[in-house]
């Protein structure tokens, strides 16, 4: 944190400058320990540089390292002109105290009239890792400043710097989560990563809806606490043999789930992954395709046998057609004879029948 720098003062009356400057930004950092999110910091930051120094204007602008872009000015009061130029300017030469205004930087710094830029100005860049990040310009009454509230000036900011370079870590952790869930969610085999303990650490939006249970109420939760009491063995015994390329099969009504378990890392086996992979409808296709080879198979049979069956069938028919046509055969065979023929007829239908239905079966 910048110190004001020496002056005129008494070794007590510096020392209680020094004081108050550091309860000041100690205060502020208190402050700020607790905001995590951009928006909150620039709130708190212009709410304490207006309560501090009674400033008539403050222009403040962020960098955005993530997309190497320049946020809006953020401003007060509401009216203030484009400070863009000066906020720049204190991006390139630091903190600087301007008791005359901005014409000594008239050049550098665009005004739209010498009242625009009159008045005793503060500007202070923010940083962040040795990188500008931001910088912010204050405007009070003509001598109204002097360097030591340039110095609490640096001092608030360099605490701001720090707040707002966690949020913006926060910012990104919270992106990465996001992006991650969205990820795992869109993948349909239901996942859950399990620790050392049992508990359950991320699992995707499939798994919540195969154990019925909302996805934030399974995080630090142990897994037995949701699946059906009939996996429990088996999914125990998959985490123990975790990485052994074995499968698990598990039921639940008319579902099948095929389970494996990973260790998340091949140098860290105290985390595991445990994929369901939903098996239903693979095993009725399967099921179907074996139903399928049985049937075929069937009809190769049956069409053999039919096969078989209509050569005799066809000697028994010839002869009946035969006797019953001869002159000289007794009448007391005749009518055994047609029931011969009638009945040889009936069995050479259902071979045809057969027949029919073997050939059905080899083109299913």
């Amino acid at each position: 944190m910048p110190k004001p720098p020496s002056s005129d003062l008494s070794p007590d009356a510096e020392a209680g400058a020094n004081l108050s400057l550091l309860r000041r930004v100690t205060a502020f950092g208190q402050e700020l320990a607790g905001t995590l999110r951009r928006a909150s910091v620039v709130d708190v930051l212009l709410r304490h540089i207006r309560e501090t120094f009674s400033p008539t204007e403050i222009a403040l602008s962020l960098f955005d390292r993530d997309t190497e872009t320049r946020d809006a000015v953020h401003g007060w009061p509401a009216s203030h002109p484009d400070r863009r130029s000066l906020l720049e300017l204190a991006s390139r030469r630091g903190p600087l105290l301007l008791a005359d205004g901005l014409d000594t930087f008239a050049g550098e710094v665009a005004t739209t009239s010498h009242l625009d830029g009159a008045g005793c100005w503060l500007i202070a860049p923010f940083l962040a890792k040795g990188r500008v990040t931001g910088a912010v310009a204050v405007r009070g009454e003509a001598a109204r400043y002097t360097t030591a509230d340039l110095a609490l000036l640096e001092g608030l900011v360099s605490q701001a710097s720090i707040a707002l370079e966690s949020a913006r870590l926060v910012d990104l952790h919270d992106d990465g989560r996001r992006s991650w869930q969205e990820v795992v969610d869109a993948i349909s085999p239901a996942i859950c990563i399990v620790d050392r303990g049992g508990r359950i650490r991320r699992a995707n939006r499939a798994f919540a809806d195969l154990v019925n249970a909302p996805p934030a109420g399974l995080i630090g939760r142990p897994w037995q606490a949701f699946v059906p009491p009939e996996w429990a063995t088996d999914l125990q015994r998959a985490l123990d043999q975790q990485g052994a390329g074995r499968e698990a099969e598990l039921r639940t009504g008319e579902r099948t789930y095929a389970v494996t378990a990973v260790p998340i890392s091949s140098t860290d086996r105290s985390t595991v992954v445990l994929l369901f992979d939903d098996q239903t409808e693979r095993r009725r296709l399967q099921d179907q395709l074996i139903q399928s080879e049985k049937m075929s198979a069937i009809g190769q049979l049956i069409a053999g046998i039919a096969h078989d069956l209509n050569n005799p069938l066809a000697s028994v028919v010839g002869f009946a057609d035969y006797l019953t046509e001869v002159p000289h055969v007794p009448a007391a065979l005749r009518e055994p004879l047609a029931v011969i023929q009638e009945e040889a007829v009936r069995a050479s239908n259902i071979v045809k029948n057969l027949l029919s239905f073997a050939r059905k079966q080899e083109h299913q």
